[in-house]
């Protein structure tokens, strides 16, 4: 039986790894579009048939060394070698881990998933070291939520 975690630690995990990967958005293209209701939205991509307008954003490469905005945005595996042969060997390495952990967080959540969706109850165990059966809405909503850290961690 593999081990459910409470919903407020698996929301703190997920809390965790979309600010993780929230830096990839200085990396992005953002735009700038006016919707229906006459509200300006902002994102990295526009709905379709919207006039948007390409925003100038800073940051990215050109923020320095230590900044973990380019290996977080999958940059690093669809570069060619010659350009990590530019890199300094410390940041060559940081980006090698960073994607380690990336894939294994993406590993755990494949796993995870193939618990929730497994048929039948699933117990999760309780702060207080007890065990308890999940509801319906409990498992979706974990379901949900290990969706989204996929998506943000299975690039």
């Amino acid at each position: 039986m593999a081990t459910i975690y409470s919903g407020k630690s698996v929301s703190i995990l997920a809390g965790i790894v979309l600010t993780a990967f929230s830096v990839t958005s200085f990396a992005e293209d953002y735009y700038r579009w006016v919707g229906a209701d006459g509200v300006t939205h902002y994102g990295s991509s526009p709905p379709q048939g919207v006039e948007a307008v390409k925003v100038k954003t800073y940051g990215g490469a050109g923020a320095g060394e230590d900044s973990p905005e380019a290996s977080f945005t999958g940059a690093a595996a669809d570069e060619p070698a010659a350009d990590e042969a530019n890199l300094p060997p410390e940041e060559v390495e940081r980006r090698r881990k960073v994607a380690e952990k990336q894939k294994e967080v993406c590993e755990a959540e494949k796993k995870r998933l193939e618990v929730l969706n497994r048929p039948g109850r699933i117990r999760m165990k309780q702060p207080d070291g007890t065990a308890r059966y999940m509801t319906q809405d409990e498992i979706q909503q974990e379901i949900a939520t290990t969706n989204q850290v996929m998506a943000d961690a299975c690039k």
